[in-house]
C-alpha cells in the first residue's frame, strides 16, 4: 500500500513538473527572428530597420514598425499585414499601443532640442510640439502660451520646419539662440532673429517626426504617447491631457 501511494506521489509530481513546463513553453514568445523573416520584411519594406524585429502581441506572429505602421507577418513568413490590431477582449488598439512606444522613444532621442515654456502654478501635464516658425496655425498656438502655462500645461517645442530653405534657417536660428525663447517668441510674431550657426538636429528632427507619424505642423504628443495632428485651444488640450475628451 505504502509502494503504490508512493509511486502515485512521484506519478503526480512528474505530471505537475510537465504541466509547468508546458505552461513557461507557452507563455514564452518566440524570439529567434529567422532568415526568412527578415528577407521577407527587407523585401516588402526595403528601409526599414530589420533589427528591430519583434515577437507581436498574437501568437505565431512577428512585428515591425515603420513609418508609423506596424507590420504583422506569420512564423512561416507566409502571410503579412499592416494596420490596427485589437484586443476584442480588451477593446484595445495593440497597433496604437505599439506606435505609441515608438513616439515616446523618439521623442527620447529628441531631448537636446527641446524647447520649453513651462507651467506656472500646479502642474496639469506636458504636451510636446512639432512646430514651423512660419506655419500660420502654429502661430496662432503659440501666442495661446501664456494661456496654456497659466492652465498648467507644460509645453515642450521641437523645431521641424516643413516649408522650404527659409523656414529651415529660422529654425536654425532659434536654436542656436542664446535665449531660445525670446528668440521664439521673436519669430513666431514676424520677428527676425539674428542666424547664429551651431551643432543642431533641425533637419533630423524632421526626419524623425516623419517617422513617427507628424504629417504637417503642428502636432501634439502627449505623455502617453498619443499624437494629435494639427491646433487646438487651450482647454481642449488640457481635457485631452487629462483624458476628459
Amino acid at each position: 500500500m505504502k509502494q503504490h501511494t508512493h509511486f502515485i506521489h512521484s506519478f503526480l509530481w512528474i505530471l505537475l513538473l510537465l504541466a509547468t513546463s508546458f505552461v513557461l513553453a507557452q507563455a514564452d514568445p518566440p524570439t529567434e527572428v529567422s532568415a526568412e523573416i527578415k528577407a521577407r520584411y527587407s523585401t516588402i519594406i526595403p528601409d526599414a530597420d530589420i533589427g528591430a524585429i519583434e515577437p507581436a502581441p498574437i501568437p505565431g506572429f512577428y512585428q515591425l514598425v515603420y513609418k508609423n505602421t506596424v507590420y504583422y507577418m506569420k512564423e512561416d513568413a507566409s502571410y503579412v499585414f499592416a494596420g490596427a490590431l485589437y484586443d476584442v477582449k480588451k477593446m484595445s488598439n495593440l497597433s496604437e499601443q505599439r506606435l505609441r512606444r515608438e513616439r515616446l522613444e523618439a521623442l527620447e532621442a529628441m531631448k537636446d532640442s527641446l524647447i520649453t515654456y513651462d507651467h506656472k502654478g500646479r502642474y496639469r501635464g506636458t504636451a510636446y510640439v512639432f512646430t514651423d516658425i512660419d506655419c500660420g496655425y502654429c502661430r496662432r498656438f503659440h501666442a495661446n502660451m501664456q494661456e496654456m502655462n497659466e492652465l498648467g500645461i507644460r509645453v515642450h517645442y521641437i523645431l521641424t520646419p516643413l516649408r522650404g530653405p527659409q523656414s529651415v534657417l529660422k529654425a536654425i536660428a532659434v536654436q542656436c539662440a542664446k535665449n531660445q525663447n525670446y528668440a521664439m517668441d521673436i519669430a513666431k510674431n514676424g520677428g527676425s532673429v539674428p542666424m547664429q550657426r551651431c551643432e543642431n538636429n533641425v533637419e533630423d528632427n524632421v526626419i524623425i517626426a516623419f517617422n513617427i507619424g507628424m504629417n504637417g505642423t503642428p502636432a501634439i504628443v502627449l505623455e502617453s504617447g498619443e499624437l494629435i495632428p494639427g491646433y487646438m485651444e487651450a482647454f481642449r488640450l488640457l481635457e485631452r491631457i487629462e483624458g476628459r475628451d
